[in-house]
Order: structure tokens, then C-alpha cells, then sequence
């Protein structure tokens, strides 16, 4: 079982339902794409990388971006071909990138041009062949996104896999020492989201916020009930306003969600100070929770929640080699 076979199931089935919405509130832009318009991406994006740069079953391919629509389709594209998407943490320097070339012999790298100061002065010594660059500055050699979009099939692609063949090679956070690859395989990944989906009671009405990095296995794995089953995930980009996360709950109708402990105590905190008036905002529609977690969190900011939001939260913890999202997870009573 491929596990990118969700994507095109779910096109089928529901192929005007919006499956991802990216937002920028600063600029006040919003992106998105139905579940037709993401399979559609997605198979460009997996006949190019099959049919033009050779990309086989098996292969790896870098994968260096910040959040975005094209983090998920190129991600699943990868999948769709057999081959293994490696996403890298967007902090890491060209040492940790060449880090995890060595680990893994890329055939192709997939990055946004915001990375290509890390990327080119390495390019000699990681040995890759093809790179996809997204976004407006695509240096010479390189192949632009849009190309790869203007000049490939959208017809659907999806390369018969065992459930055991390797997915995915996420790295760890790198707390205690370099980071470690960890490999992900089709069935794990399932088995992933559906653990995620009974234990946060996620699924085809669940409106996912995501405002952290996708390379991290928190934010990434705890959106894939809403891959699985056909919901909608909410790609927040920004979070130096408190009120854009209230925002973003309040336009998208977010039901579920994942936020690390300061993003959530820097809405707490505009609320006690009166910077955000909770009145402004209609959260009934929450119905889910929103968790914290990755790290140890304050006791005084549970009270604080519980006194201020009206909805349930939950303390989780995770390790990347234990699958996605909560390995420990502490419920709202």
C-alpha cells in the first residue's frame, strides 16, 4: 500500500472539498487547493521527478523548504513514485545538509530558493544531480516549480510499494547529539494516522491548524487523519501577532490543532493584558482540541487556558522514532 494513495482516492471522492489553505496574515493572502487541485500538483510533480529526471523506486530526494501548498504536494509526489522524501529541518547549515546527503545518496533535491545560500556553496560535494527550485530566483542549472508544473502530465501516477518499503527519512531535532535519520515506511505512516485519528478524534470534518514546521514529526504526522480521511488542514505562516492563530481559527473554523508552548502562552498572555478581546471571537466551533507540547509546559499556563479559552488542550510528547505526534499524551479532563 502506497501510502500517497490518499491523495487520489480522496480527489475522487471529494474533489471540490478544500484539503490545504496557506496563510499569510501580515500580507493578507491566502492560497489553497482542493483535493482535484492537489492530486493534480501532486502527479506533475511525480511524472516529472519519474519521466524526466529518472527518479526511481527506492531513490531519495531532498527535501528543503519552509511550509507551504508545495511542501505537501512534492512531498507526497516523492511517495507516489516509490521513491523516499528526505525533508530537512530549514534551520540546518550546509554542513547539516551535506550531514544528510551522506546518510541517504540523493538523486534529486527539492528546495525553496530562500536555501540556496546553504545549498550552492555544498553542490560539489553532495553529488546530486537535478534540483527543483521554488520560488522567483532559480539559478542557472536549476529547475524552476513552475516548469516542472507547465510541463508535465497531471495524469495519475502511483508506484505499487510493500508496506515495508521506506517512505519517508526524517531527521531528529538533534537535542542530545548530530541528528539521527529515522525511516518512516508506508505502513508506519498509516499506522500513524490512524493512531492520530482516535486519539484526537480527527477525520473527514476535522480542520487541522498547522502553524509549525512539517519537517518536525509533530506538526506533520498529526495532520495526516485529515490526509486520510478527506478533512482540511489550515497552513498558518505566521505567528508574530498573537491574534493571527485566533484568527486563523476563527476564518478557517478550526476544530483541531497542535501549538508549541510559546506560541500558545503568547495568545494567553494578549488576552490577560487585554491585547485580544476574547469577545471579538466565536470559538464554538471547536469542538476538538487544541494541544501544546514538546516540551515541558507551565503549569500556570494549563490554568491560565483553562480559565481563558474555551476549548480543550492536552500535554504531548512524542520522540520521532516513535511515530508522529503524542508518544505521551495528557488529556483536558
Amino acid at each position: 500500500m502506497n501510502f500517497a494513495s490518499y491523495g487520489i482516492v480522496n480527489a475522487q471522492k471529494y474533489p471540490d472539498k478544500e484539503f490545504l489553505a496557506e496563510l499569510t496574515p501580515s500580507r493578507n493572502l491566502r492560497r489553497c487547493l482542493t483535493w482535484k487541485e492537489f492530486n493534480s500538483e501532486t502527479n506533475k510533480i511525480a511524472n516529472y521527478l519519474q519521466q524526466k529526471l529518472g527518479v526511481q523506486k527506492g531513490d531519495f530526494v531532498l527535501h528543503l523548504q519552509m511550509n507551504s501548498l508545495e511542501w505537501v504536494t512534492t512531498f507526497h509526489a516523492i511517495l507516489r513514485i516509490g521513491a523516499v522524501a528526505v525533508p530537512l529541518n530549514f534551520r540546518f547549515a550546509s554542513a547539516d545538509i551535506k550531514y544528510a546527503a551522506d546518510a541517504c545518496s540523493p538523486k534529486v533535491m527539492i528546495l525553496g530558493d530562500g536555501f540556496l545560500a546553504k545549498v550552492q556553496p555544498i553542490q560539489q560535494e553532495i553529488g546530486i544531480t537535478s534540483y527543483i527550485c521554488i520560488g522567483e530566483n532559480v539559478p542557472e542549472g536549476m529547475i524552476s516549480y513552475q516548469h516542472v508544473i507547465d510541463n508535465s502530465s497531471a495524469a495519475d501516477i502511483l508506484v505499487a510499494v510493500d508496506g515495508d518499503d521506506p517512505a519517508e527519512l526524517m531527521f531528529t531535532s538533534g537535542t542530545t547529539g548530530p541528528p539521527k535519520p529515522v525511516c518512516q515506511t508506508h505502513n508506519t505512516l498509516y499506522q500513524i494516522g490512524i493512531g492520530n485519528a482516535l486519539t484526537y478524534c480527527g477525520g473527514h470534518e476535522t480542520v487541522y491548524l498547522a502553524p509549525h514546521p512539517f519537517y518536525h514529526s509533530g506538526s506533520f504526522f498529526l495532520s495526516f487523519p485529515c490526509y486520510l480521511a478527506g478533512g482540511k488542514i489550515v497552513i498558518l505562516l505566521e505567528l508574530s501577532d498573537p491574534k493571527y492563530m485566533l484568527d486563523a481559527i476563527c476564518a478557517e473554523k478550526v476544530n483541531n490543532g497542535w501549538v508549541t508552548v510559546p506560541t500558545m502562552s503568547d495568545t494567553v498572555n494578549a488576552v490577560k493584558k487585554g491585547v485580544i478581546d476574547l469577545s471579538n471571537y466565536d470559538l464554538s466551533h471547536v469542538t476538538g482540541s487544541i494541544v501544546i507540547g514538546a516540551q515541558p509546559v507551565p503549569y500556570v499556563l494549563f490554568q491560565d487556558m483553562k480559565q481563558l479559552l474555551p476549548f480543550k488542550t492536552g500535554n504531548i510528547y512524542g520522540i520521532t522514532e516513535g511515530g508522529g505526534g503524542g508518544t505521551l499524551n495528557l488529556y483536558d479532563g
